[in-house]
């Protein structure tokens, strides 16, 4: 089961992403870095950890480097965004690692409207477990073998989408 949804994992970075685009990975040696950026058709700008001595470094080596999709923490993407100079050829965001706030989306559609927003849920044990497309507003499943469900503290299952997050394999 687990190896099932590591796999739709893995499907849902190559959908997201194409053979001509150049990928910036703000992931601090997660995701794209361990082994998978070898699957990837694409060209991986590798940034490693951000610091205060190194921000405008590696802002330097994505816009030289002409980055496409820019994957990261959303807090890393944040502040890259803010610093960045030349967003000409940014096509597309991939977030994950915290929650995506109202202001943080209006604040994307300002600064680079054109741009298609990704946001990912996973976790260690088992990769990407859902996704989300700034058009829709909802998570999809990644793949068909876990069943995903938020509860409250009382078990009880909550459709709005706020409190504990449930994994469990549908075998």
């Amino acid at each position: 089961c687990v190896d099932d949804q590591i796999l739709r994992g893995s499907e849902f970075f190559l959908r997201e992403i194409k053979a001509d685009d150049v990928v910036a990975n703000l992931l601090d040696n997660l995701i794209i870095d361990v082994g998978f950026d070898r699957l990837l058709p694409a060209s991986i700008v590798h940034c490693g950890v951000i610091t205060d001595y190194n921000k405008d470094l590696i802002r330097f080596k994505i816009e030289a480097s002409h980055v496409s999709v820019l994957m990261g923490f959303v807090p890393q993407v944040y502040e890259m965004l803010q610093k960045m100079q030349d967003i000409s050829s940014l096509r597309k965001l991939i977030l994950t690692g915290g929650a995506v706030s109202p202001e943080f989306m209006t604040y994307l559609r300002s600064r680079v409207p054109r741009v298609s927003v990704v946001i990912f849920y996973g976790a260690t044990e088992v990769g990407v477990i859902a996704a989300m497309e700034d058009s829709s507003g909802w998570f999809s499943i990644v793949g068909d073998s876990l069943i995903l469900e938020v509860r409250h503290d009382d078990g009880s299952i909550d459709e709005t989408g706020i409190g504990d997050i449930l994994i469990t394999d549908r075998s």
